[in-house]
């Protein structure tokens, strides 16, 4: 199982939000063995987490405390590819780890609310992990960002990700990993040969896919 993190701000556009939706579904077209890490909040976390379930594809929501956003610890739906972990109650040896990993990149760390401390050491384990001993693959995510310096919360975990060199794919500038740029056009034929014999749901959700890898094959080029 390779693991990816999607993340990014909670302030999204609706086009933002429909085109990470979409490129966590193709992930799981691709292969349902990519697994999402991810954070449970609304906008970007939210985005992916549907579109992980949308392609049936495997998941780990880390959530800094139950009830996060609605979110209960647990195994979701009854899957053990599929759970929801409040890295809150992890054990102290794992918290204490992953204290000393968000020091290095929050440098006011001690000057920060417990809250808000728990929402900083969530972002450790969605790049590297609920052990922090398996970086992501790559990172996608959704925010703004200037000179290399990405704003809010998400700079915790893109921060960090690029501290240990993994690639990560700013989506509010059309940054793509190119392994899905060279495949995305072999991708729309077998959608396009798939059609026939659909009806219904099922293929307007094909036709609504056919036209997300189109806009993404014609945007690389």
């Amino acid at each position: 199982m390779s693991s990816y993190t999607g993340i990014g701000s909670r302030t999204v556009s609706a086009e933002e939000f429909s085109f990470m939706r979409n490129l966590a579904w193709y992930l799981g077209f691709i292969d349902k063995e990519w697994c999402l890490r991810s954070g449970g909040a609304n906008g970007s976390d939210t985005a992916f987490f549907k579109g992980a379930n949308d392609g049936y594809s495997k998941f780990k929501i880390y959530i800094p405390w139950n009830n996060f956003n609605g979110l209960l610890e647990g195994m979701y739906p009854s899957s053990t590819d599929n759970y929801i972990f409040n890295a809150s109650s992890f054990e102290n040896r794992i918290l204490e780890q992953a204290t000393d990993l968000v020091k290095t990149v929050v440098p006011y760390w001690d000057n920060l609310k417990p809250a808000v401390k728990k929402l900083f050491l969530r972002n450790m384990f969605q790049v590297l992990g609920e052990s922090l001993n398996e970086p992501s693959k790559f990172v996608l995510f959704c925010s703004n960002e200037k000179n290399s310096k990405v704003e809010g919360g998400t700079s915790v975990a893109i921060n960090l990700a690029r501290e240990l060199e993994v690639p990560t794919f700013n989506l509010r500038y059309k940054q793509i990993p190119p392994f899905l740029l060279e495949r995305v056009g072999d991708d729309i034929k077998k959608l396009n040969d798939r059609l026939f014999g659909m009806s219904g749901k099922e293929y307007d959700d094909t036709v609504v896919r056919i036209n997300f890898l189109n806009n993404l094959r014609d945007n690389a080029k």
